[in-house]
């Protein structure tokens, strides 16, 4: 017999995983965009261009931290 959820925990479950999508989407968008102004800031500008090389490492490095914590059980299974 399959044990059926009550209503409100399927609609946090759906909540849940489109919450994990828009996360997933943000982080995307956010590194495009650092490595965007990365590669199109000109060269004589290195201060600005060092500092969007270490702000698309920084939202590079959150975004292995959380996809480590979200996926890890799915991982070891």
């Amino acid at each position: 017999m399959s044990e059926k959820r009550p209503p409100d925990t399927k609609t946090k479950i759906a909540l849940l995983k489109f919450l994990n999508i828009v996360i997933i989407v943000n982080f995307c968008i956010g590194i495009g965009y650092a490595a965007y102004r990365v590669f199109s800031t000109p060269w004589a500008d290195m201060v600005t261009r060092r500092l969007y090389a270490l702000e698309s490492w920084t939202i590079i490095g959150f975004f292995s931290i959380y996809m480590a914590l979200v996926y890890m059980r799915r991982l070891h299974q």
